[in-house]
């Protein structure tokens, strides 16, 4: 009995061993798409190496596409057109596009891997987003779980910003979140202090980014983040 139980366990150890490196390999044999090309508005070219998302491979870049739900294929806010070089629409695109958009060929970024060379249209306005870095000069408590955010922007060290934009706040790894995330939270301060930015921050249960700022973020530390975006603004 238990010899046979040995036998077994052996067995399957050599079976799982086996899997794990054929999926390595096939891995590295059939998901290599080298470098490939993206074509922005028939001008900028951009040579990347494949196999990431559109999103992730144009962030990479220095391009930021809008994505509040931080590329989990929710938000729908990352829809840009992609005119060559795209598979068919994805199930996970479909209730987020209406058939005016599906007839367009626009797609959203976080859904689209990047296996060739593409062809893509963007707003122009896209090209003024930056990453910025910034001081965490106050962290107070508003309410029981809602906290004032202000960062003072050290590079570039200022942002320009029409009222009822957003940005989105990158945290750091902590405790089991091994990766960084990104979420987006609206301007709260005037944009005749572009130095600084106020954002209100509250707490979502389990939520990567809130759990950060509340729970670990010190006053003093750097934090990054995009922006400014967002249309839904005071003119």
């Amino acid at each position: 009995m238990i010899e046979t139980i040995f036998t077994t366990v052996v067995v399957l150890g050599v079976i799982n061993g086996a899997l794990a490196v054929f999926l390595v390999i096939a891995e590295r044999l059939f998901a290599n798409y080298g470098v490939c090309t993206i074509t922005i508005n028939g001008q900028k070219k951009l040579n990347v190496s494949g196999g990431a998302s559109l999103l992730t491979t144009l962030n990479s870049q220095k391009i930021f596409l809008p994505s509040a739900c931080g590329g989990r294929g929710t938000c729908a806010y990352c829809k840009c057109r992609v005119v060559e070089g795209v598979g068919p629409l994805l199930p996970t695109e479909e209730p987020l596009l209406n058939a005016e958009e599906i007839q367009n060929r626009v797609r959203l970024a976080c859904q689209v891997k990047v296996k060739g060379d593409l062809s893509i249209e963007i707003p122009e306005e896209l090209f003024q987003i930056k990453e910025f870095e910034a001081e965490v000069v106050l962290l107070k408590d508003l309410t029981y779980d809602i906290k004032l955010l202000r960062l003072r922007l050290t590079e570039p060290d200022e942002v320009h910003f029409k009222p009822g934009q957003y940005v989105q706040l990158r945290n750091k790894p902590y405790e089991n979140v091994k990766e960084s995330a990104s979420r987006a939270y609206s301007i709260a301060s005037s944009k005749d202090e572009p130095k600084t930015i106020d954002l209100m921050i509250r707490l979502v249960p389990e939520g990567i980014v809130t759990t950060w700022v509340h729970r670990h973020l010190r006053e003093g530390e750097r934090v990054t983040f995009t922006g400014p975006m967002g249309k839904f603004c005071l003119h």
